[in-house]
C-alpha cells in the first residue's frame, strides 16, 4: 500500500514539474514581450468628429521615437484588453508560486513514505 501511494505521489510530482516548466516557458515569452514594450508608454488621445463628439484612441508612444507610436484602436476596448491580460499574467505568476509550494510539500510526503517503507518490516506483527 505504501508503494502504491508513493507511486501516486511520484506521478503527481512529475505532473506538477511539467506544469511548472510550461508556465515558466509561457512567462519567459511574456517577459520578452514586456521588455520590448518597456520602450513604449500607453497613451489615450481624443479627436472630435464633425458633429463635435469626442472619440478616444489608444496608442503605444515610443520613448525612443522609432516608431513614434503604434495605434492600438479604440481606447476603451484596448485598455480593457491590457488590464485583462495583466490580470491573467498576475494569476499565472501566483499559480506558479502555489505550484512550487505544492511540489515541495509532495516531495516531503515522498520522503515520509520512504521513511515509512524503511520501518515497515518492523511494524508487521507475526
Amino acid at each position: 500500500m505504501v508503494n502504491s501511494l508513493k507511486d501516486q505521489v511520484e506521478e503527481a510530482i512529475h505532473a506538477i514539474t511539467t506544469l511548472e516548466e510550461k508556465l515558466r516557458s509561457l512567462l519567459s515569452v511574456v517577459e520578452k514581450n514586456q521588455e520590448a514594450l518597456s520602450k513604449y508608454y500607453y497613451e489615450v488621445t481624443w479627436v472630435k468628429n464633425k458633429a463635435g463628439e469626442k472619440y478616444y484612441y489608444a496608442y503605444l508612444k515610443s520613448k525612443t521615437r522609432r516608431p513614434s507610436s503604434i495605434y492600438l484602436g479604440k481606447a476603451s476596448q484596448e485598455k480593457r484588453k491590457v488590464i485583462e491580460l495583466s490580470k491573467v499574467f498576475r494569476k499565472i505568476e501566483e499559480s506558479l508560486v502555489a505550484i512550487q509550494e505544492l511540489r515541495e510539500y509532495l516531495q516531503e510526503v515522498r520522503e515520509a513514505f520512504t521513511k515509512i517503507k524503511d520501518i515497515e518490516p518492523y511494524l508487521k506483527t507475526t
